[in-house]
């Protein structure tokens, strides 16, 4: 729904276009087979440093974007973003940063894998899975979710 009417501002096929289940489902798993990689080789700094790099693109699609396009002060992913991935994030980097860990070579490589991370798990499975007439419907009851919590957390005035 967020990807859907929020991004896009898909208003009438927003159930099944752009996103539908099966990409959005691929765009929320995917994402762990770069943090397993990271956590099995720790001393690849560069994989470490694209995978806090998507952590903080994170917080800025949660904390900003998603927020100001629904008009609202709250979103499903703001609170881990804040106050899970961006802490983890500011450590990680605080940590390879005075203990001499990273290279000029691993910023590089690492902001060169955090695109391939963003092209691989949100670019591709949303455009390479969009169909208008995808039989992959967000269910109702996500849609009634979505919409009470744009609801709670709207800035528009009510009445």
């Amino acid at each position: 729904m967020v990807i859907n009417r929020a991004f896009y501002g898909e208003q009438t096929l927003y159930r099944q276009y752009p996103g539908n289940r099966n990409s959005i489902m691929i765009v929320n798993l995917s994402a762990y087979i770069f943090y397993i990689l990271a956590l099995i080789f720790p001393e690849a700094i560069w994989l470490g440093i694209a995978t806090m790099l998507f952590n903080l693109f994170q917080l800025l699609g949660h904390a900003l974007e998603m927020n100001i396009k629904l008009k609202t002060w709250y979103n499903p992913g703001l609170v881990t973003s804040l106050f899970l991935f961006t802490p983890i994030s500011i450590c990680y980097f605080r940590f390879i940063t005075a203990n001499g860990l990273a290279a000029g070579r691993d910023w590089f490589w690492g902001v060169g894998m955090l695109l391939l991370i963003l092209v691989s798990t949100v670019i591709l499975p949303v455009q390479g899975l969009k169909k208008k007439d995808s039989p992959y419907l967000i269910p109702e009851w996500q849609i009634e979710q979505f919409e009470k919590v744009r609801n709670f957390a709207s800035v528009r005035r009510k009445g």
